[in-house]
């Protein structure tokens, strides 16, 4: 029996110590790689909002050439860190390959509105609220927003994680808002191009066919408003019978009340 014990400590003792072999020498290899190259993986939606110079630019700014330079003493999280500065990206992954290249995954951030706030400094916002904006180059056509919005934009944060007293936060959560009901219905995506604000604080909507505003109002019963919009330019039938009108005002509960463009007089 104690035979027996003694050769099962003496191989658990030479398992312990050929891992550590293994790791020492694991180690030892990985001080010896340098950096190759650097790969850059990015991952876009519809829109290239991001580019890889973008990306390659705030890593030489801030780390200089990592070709050459050790493995070990890259440091990986800190890169990661500065590259989420980039507002426009979700996510980014640094890492080095066993072959030692140094690997940066990058995922955009997915646009549902362009913001103009009343300074005409604009921003866009994510499905999630998330504020972004990118370099003057890059622009994504999506639904807009502007008029009487006073939000200031802070890139890199949520319209969600804001406080209700800051100044203009509302008013954007519900922009978000309406433009979110239109990205999720295909005929409304196709209709309507732009967002207003007037000075009443009033949404109003901008379609891309006929001559008239739409007037939300606020958001209450967005749902049913949409629903009876829908309704009433199917009965419409045709562009001439919407150019018709210069204001079809969703307002007020179970009503669409029209006035006419006065060309075509009553």
């Amino acid at each position: 029996m104690k035979i027996k014990k003694l050769l099962e400590f003496t191989g658990w003792a030479v398992a312990v110590a050929g891992t550590s072999f293994l790791l020492s020498f694991a180690n030892s290899e990985q001080n010896k790689t340098v950096c190759k190259d650097i790969i850059i993986q990015l991952h876009q939606g519809d829109y290239a909002l991001v580019s890889e110079n973008e990306i390659l630019g705030k890593l030489t700014k801030n780390y200089g050439n990592l070709q050459g330079k050790p493995i070990h003493k890259i440091p990986f999280r800190n890169i990661e860190s500065e590259i989420m500065k980039i507002s426009a990206l979700s996510r980014a992954d640094v890492f080095a390959t066993p072959s030692g290249y140094v690997k940066i995954s990058a995922v955009e951030r997915m646009p549902l509105i362009k913001i103009f706030n009343h300074q005409n400094k604009n921003f866009y916002l994510d499905k999630e609220g998330n504020i972004f904006t990118t370099q003057t180059s890059h622009s994504a056509r999506v639904l807009i927003a502007n008029g009487n919005i006073s939000l200031e934009p802070r890139a890199g944060t949520n319209i969600y994680h804001f406080p209700d007293s800051v100044i203009g936060i509302k008013q954007v959560r519900a922009i978000a808002y309406v433009a979110q009901h239109i990205s999720n219905n295909k005929t409304l995506n196709a209709l309507i191009s732009q967002i207003f604000v007037n000075h009443r604080n009033e949404i109003e909507l901008i379609p891309l066919i006929a001559n008239h505003v739409i007037i939300l109002g606020d958001t209450s019963n967005l749902t049913e408003k949409f629903e009876n919009l829908l309704i009433f330019y199917k009965r419409m039938g045709n562009l001439n019978q919407l150019n018709r009108y210069e204001t079809i005002n969703l307002k007020y509960k179970n009503q669409i009340v029209c006035t006419k463009n006065t060309i075509y007089g009553n």
